[in-house]
């Protein structure tokens, strides 16, 4: 492997299963490689979900928060391809997405921080829903995190499985995917009916 890819790897912009993260075992680390996606912009999680976000199963996943919770062996991916690559996080501390896409894990769009600094960045970028009266006021797609993330997953698996393989090419498909919940787009469009009084 060229040390440009072997760089790239390290900081998520890639997965390959040869590089395996300091904190987890080769076995887990291809079986967490293979759900993903590769696009020029992200790394799209396209297995399981909850709540919009990628879920992950690792028996030997240890962390402090989650096992106060009791926790099962499943989690987000986010925190466990941070984690397998950083080592565990302080405690009550979540991953946030610097891009903004729930469904997303690539490494360099993750950091950790507090749900209070998740809920700021949220709103300095207008991704808070909020309402005027009966108007939204806000940028968040309208379709929600979880629809949202099941919608760029369909979309990303059924170009996938169309023979798409091209990193650019697929950044194009989750954008479009993501372009159908821009609330901007949706107001711009001319109303299916209108109502009078």
């Amino acid at each position: 492997m060229s040390v440009v890819c072997e760089m790239l790897a390290l900081v998520g912009c890639i997965l390959d299963p040869a590089v395996v993260p300091p904190h987890t075992d080769a076995k887990t680390w291809a079986r967490f490689c293979a759900k993903t996606v590769v696009t020029s912009d992200h790394v799209i999680w396209v297995a399981g979900l909850s709540d919009g976000y990628g879920t992950f199963y690792d028996e030997r996943f240890r962390d402090v928060d989650l096992e106060l919770l009791n926790h099962k062996p499943t989690l987000t991916a986010t925190r466990w391809h941070y984690t397998a690559w950083n080592g565990p996080i302080e405690q009550r501390q979540r991953i946030m997405h610097r891009c903004e896409l729930p469904i997303c894990v690539r490494l360099d769009h993750l950091e950790p921080g507090t749900q209070q600094a998740n809920i700021k960045t949220a709103a300095a970028h207008d991704r808070l829903v909020r309402r005027r009266g009966r108007v939204r006021v806000d940028r968040a797609d309208v379709r929600g995190a979880a629809a949202q993330s099941r919608a760029v997953r369909f979309a990303v698996l059924e170009a996938v499985n169309s023979g798409v393989t091209d990193p650019t090419a697929l950044s194009l498909v989750v954008a479009a995917a993501v372009a159908l919940g821009d609330p901007d787009a949706l107001s711009a469009q001319a109303p299916l009916f209108l109502l009078t009084w």
